[in-house]
């Protein structure tokens, strides 16, 4: 697996975090955003490593593999941070 991008993935998935979590302050008003996936799925195919994906993603598939890789960290319990899991299963799934 290359490292670099999944070191990138894993970059842009901490700016969404990042960003994210002001969105819910300054426009839901500190509100828990439910449809939290879209606006993660946004923020990954309109980001710099969209390009190392393979091509034609529907936000539809990139929001169903966020609700699954977080259902699966969840239910695992995984240790490791959220965005290190998350970048990982997004190069194996949309990458290799």
């Amino acid at each position: 697996m290359n490292k670099n991008l999944v070191s990138n993935m894993r970059y842009v998935l901490s700016k969404a975090k990042n960003a994210h979590h002001k969105y819910e302050q300054n426009e839901l008003d500190g509100r828990f955003d439910t449809e939290w996936y879209k606006w993660y799925a946004d923020f990954i195919l309109n980001s710099n490593v969209s390009t190392e994906l393979r091509k034609n993603i529907s936000e539809e598939e990139m929001i169903e593999f966020l609700k699954d890789i977080t259902d699966d960290y969840t239910e695992n319990e995984v240790e490791e941070d959220w965005e290190d899991y998350a970048a990982e299963r997004l190069i194996k799934n949309f990458v290799e």
